[in-house]
């Protein structure tokens, strides 16, 4: 295999782990086992957190790294206490969930610094085993095979819980998993790695504190943060309000994973006739308007309303970083983007640590009334922002 193939199948195996390591799959895994919602919240958020530490502990050193290719197979070693924990409790029963949920957020912290050091290093990997004209369709190829293969697994993994039961079925699905890391290990390590020379960074450094587009957003993209942790939470939430189980967990994944593919691609078309104030102003309004409907009238309604509530998100988080490309100057690129990422993060890891509180002090529907709202103030602050920038570039026009 060439190392384009290598490369598709890196990508496809490491959609699988994470998505039963810390996505959709985990968070069912976790509640059906005995976890509370709070745990779960909590247990997010955390690795999040780790993630972004990560991030910003080693990307400072990063541009020293001799070999990316060898360094982002090592960083993989530390997934595997997860993936042996969680495929431990497919076979353990304990009576006391409290040290088992100790171990969970310590392996959890293991696997979060090895995501976080491939955050930093996923960028470059690309410039050493391809040629990066053709990159472009390298990464839709990829992207399109990782939509597919995830619906598929989701689509699976529910037939095999509807024929043996949950518990059987996870423990075939986490002991793929852990064939599934192996494999993965050989193929990262086995690519073959050029030495080439990486575009030239800015030497420039700003005060992102005194550099007016980032102080303008910090609001909206905390704002925004909090709303895409509350969303990505629905598995969560509907097990709080006892509107779908072990079994209709699995169309919320498959609902996740199919949207995915169809949002990015209806993206792509809707683009060409809207401008990018007008889109991110759309999805705010449809996510205020509908999250907090999403529990009121039963199961069904549960998966139709999450379904467009969805949808919606992934037109949004496919145009804010589309839209911040205006907004900034290239040269503080990086610099905004790690603020920017910090600044999300913060705001989903808290939606994740007062998701099951609120919803014990405020109630369910006025917690998510209150998201869609973070999001609708999030919304119409980029909207003011690139109004100004639009009122701005005509202004500069007109004195030429």
């Amino acid at each position: 295999m060439n190392n384009i193939q290598k490369y598709y199948i890196y990508s496809v195996l490491w959609s699988i782990i994470t998505l039963v390591t810390s996505g959709s799959v985990a968070q069912t895994f976790l509640l059906e086992y005995g976890f509370s919602e709070e745990n779960v919240t909590v247990f997010v958020s955390v690795m999040q957190i780790i993630q972004v530490l990560t991030i910003f502990l080693f990307s400072k050193g990063s541009d020293s790294v001799k070999s990316v290719v060898k360094t982002m197979a090592r960083a993989h070693i530390l997934d595997i206490p997860l993936c042996l924990f969680f495929l431990a409790l497919c076979f353990l029963t304990f009576t006391e969930i409290s040290p088992v949920y100790i171990v969970l957020l310590l392996v959890g912290g293991v696997y979060s610094i090895s995501v976080g050091i491939n955050n930093v290093l996923v960028y470059k990997l690309p410039y050493h085993i391809m040629d990066m004209r053709f990159y472009g369709k390298y990464i839709s190829i990829s992207s399109a095979l990782v939509g597919i293969v995830s619906v598929i697994f989701s689509i699976v993994s529910h037939f095999a819980q509807s024929a043996f039961g949950f518990m059987p079925a996870m423990r075939g699905i986490y002991i793929l998993t852990v064939v599934i890391w192996a494999v993965f290990l050989l193929v990262t390590f086995s690519m073959k790695e050029e030495k080439v020379k990486m575009p030239e960074k800015s030497k420039e450094k700003i005060n992102l504190f005194k550099y007016k587009p980032f102080i303008t957003l910090v609001l909206p993209n905390v704002l925004r943060g909090f709303c895409l942790g509350i969303v990505s939470m629905a598995i969560t939430i509907g097990y709080y309000t006892e509107l779908i189980d072990g079994v209709s967990a699995n169309y919320v994944i498959i609902i996740t994973n199919a949207l995915t593919i169809f949002g990015s691609f209806a993206f792509s078309k809707i683009a060409r006739y809207m401008r990018d104030k007008n889109i991110i102003l759309l999805c705010s309004i449809v996510l205020a308007a509908l999250l907090p409907i999403m529990t009121v009238f039963g199961t069904g309604a549960f998966l139709v309303v999450y379904s467009v509530i969805y949808f919606f998100l992934i037109i949004l988080n496919n145009i804010v970083p589309v839209t911040v490309t205006k907004i900034i100057d290239y040269k503080v690129a990086g610099q905004y983007s790690a603020g920017r990422m910090l600044l999300n993060t913060l705001g989903t890891s808290l939606a994740g640590f007062l998701c099951v509180p609120m919803f014990k002090t405020l109630g369910v529907i006025p917690t998510l009334a209150l998201s869609g709202g973070m999001q609708l103030i999030s919304g119409i602050g980029y909207y003011i922002v690139l109004v100004g920038i639009e009122k701005k570039k005509k202004q500069e026009g007109a004195v030429v």
